[in-house]
């Protein structure tokens, strides 16, 4: 099973969308999501809370610690 959707984030002052894309992995499920080309992928850990993966290390100063934050909290308000 695999679902495509967007993440509408507002992040410093600015509306952004984010294509994610729910991928079902056997018992698990990820949601992979293209942030301007650097492919994270956010899974629940044991307490419940999202923890976020960086698919290609190499891109991690590229991506901004803040702007996960505020997908993770824009991914749990939709899955409300």
């Amino acid at each position: 099973m695999e679902d495509t959707f967007q993440i509408p984030v507002i992040y410093q002052g600015k509306e952004l969308e984010f294509d994610a894309q729910l991928l079902q992995l056997g018992y698990s499920r990820k949601i992979q999501v293209d942030i301007y080309g650097s492919i994270i992928f956010l899974e629940k850990d044991d307490e419940g809370n999202y923890r976020a993966i960086l698919a290609d290390i190499q891109n991690e100063s590229k991506v901004d610690r803040g702007l996960i934050k505020a997908i993770v909290q824009a991914l749990e308000a939709i899955l409300k």
